[in-house]
């Protein structure tokens, strides 16, 4: 009997339960932004990043430690589905710092940025944790023009950071974002004697955006100029070029540090030595007297170099090029000539010139000789027999250069 009425009153039960909540409602579902197991909205309180926060929390501050916690960040981030946006937003509104690092580390991934991503990443800025204000200062770089705009206050105050990393990167995503603009001349200036490497780097970078010459009063220029020259002896190669070609800048306003240009032509670094010809292509004219006199100063690291600033100049250094034609050393010979050659000057005397220095021992002139020979195309041509000199040269570079060259200028040759 009693089993009979259990039944009835169990159905009964289930009934008024299924009613219920047809009335009352899921609660689940009565505000819609309540985070949820499932969703993207759990991450209001808990993100993809807090399992890592703590190994984020313990890598030094150092290049390994920041390539090591870059890897982990991707790492949670590969196994993400859907759009990044959500959990970086939330990380970079963390109260724990690794999480919000972690957060900075993955703005990279947001594309294409928003007014979210700015306004989380001016806060950022104002960590009191260094490592999140430099990574913030390097991940600004990402922003779109309105969003930078909108952050371009906390970065500048970030570039004055205490902490010189901090300052080396905001000064950097200035350098990059702001190109050629003088709003931030003094910062760059003041930057040139920043104690640590990476803001001067970007300071001497910054500079080297501005076209100085156009852009700067004389007398700013005049106030520059010994900071770079003083730039131009740093330890660090990045200072030195960036240095060196802001100098360049200044056009025909650097005229009396052609000499120190000058003396970086002998450094060891080919990135030095490069760019220091280019400075000197861009002084212009009156830098031709002292690169003329260094033709005969006879030091080979600095012939090419030299060669190549007056072909930068254009038709200025055209007299000086064609003098240099019957100079004692074929190095420069054959550098002259093809310097002539590619300005579409004297292509015959080029040629003349080109030919004779295959009848000498040098072999660097030789190369140079051979090389640009096999570039001539037509114009060329008459070299043929002189190439097919040196088919069999002891050195297996040279052999190698006049097949190509006899390829290049006689097919059937090759």
């Amino acid at each position: 009997m009693k089993s009979r009425l259990v039944w009835p009153a169990l159905i009964l039960m289930l009934l008024v339960a299924g009613i219920s909540g047809m009335f009352l409602g899921d609660p689940k579902r009565e505000n819609p932004d309540r985070p949820s197991r499932g969703g993207w909205q759990s991450l209001l309180t808990k993100t993809p990043f807090d399992e890592i926060a703590p190994r984020l929390r313990g890598l030094p501050a150092t290049r390994d430690g920041e390539v090591t916690a870059r890897r982990l960040v991707d790492a949670v981030l590969e196994k993400l589905e859907g759009s990044l946006r959500e959990p970086i937003l939330a990380a970079l509104g963390a109260g724990d710092w690794g999480v919000q690092w972690a957060g900075v580390l993955a703005v990279p991934r947001y594309r294409p940025s928003d007014m979210r991503l700015a306004a989380a990443l001016d806060h950022a800025l104002g960590s009191e944790i260094p490592q999140v204000r430099r990574t913030a200062a390097e991940a600004v770089a990402y922003l779109g023009p309105a969003e930078l705009e909108q952050v371009m206050p906390s970065l500048q105050r970030v570039a004055s950071d205490e902490v010189a990393p901090v300052r080396g990167a905001a000064l950097r995503t200035l350098a990059r974002r702001s190109s050629g603009s003088v709003e931030f001349l003094s910062l760059y200036q003041k930057a040139l004697s920043d104690a640590d490497a990476d803001a001067r780097a970007a300071g001497a970078y910054g500079l080297a955006q501005i076209e100085l010459q156009e852009k700067l009063l004389p007398a700013q220029v005049e106030q520059l100029r010994p900071l770079l020259v003083k730039a131009m002896q740093d330890d660090v190669t990045d200072v030195v070029v960036y240095a060196v070609m802001a100098l360049g800048r200044a056009g025909s306003m650097a005229a009396p540090d052609v000499p120190a240009i000058l003396a970086l032509l002998d450094d060891e670094r080919a990135l030095v030595r490069g760019q220091a010809a280019t400075a000197l292509g861009s002084v212009g004219e009156p830098a031709l007297p002292a690169i003329e006199a260094a033709l005969y100063e006879g030091r080979a690291r600095r012939l090419a170099p030299l060669l190549w600033a007056l072909r930068q100049m254009g038709t200025v250094a055209h007299p000086t090029l064609r003098r240099a034609l019957v100079h004692k050393s074929g190095i420069v010979r054959a550098l002259a000539a093809q310097k002539l050659w590619e300005q579409e000057q004297d292509i015959e005397r080029a040629v003349d010139v080109l030919i004779s220095v295959l009848q000498e021992d040098d072999t660097d002139a030789l190369r140079v000789a051979v090389r640009t020979l096999g570039r001539m195309g037509t114009e060329g041509a008459r070299a043929v027999p002189a190439l097919r000199a040196h088919t069999e040269h002891a050195d297996e570079k040279i052999r190698a250069a006049v097949l190509a060259a006899l390829d290049q200028l006689d097919p059937k040759d090759g």
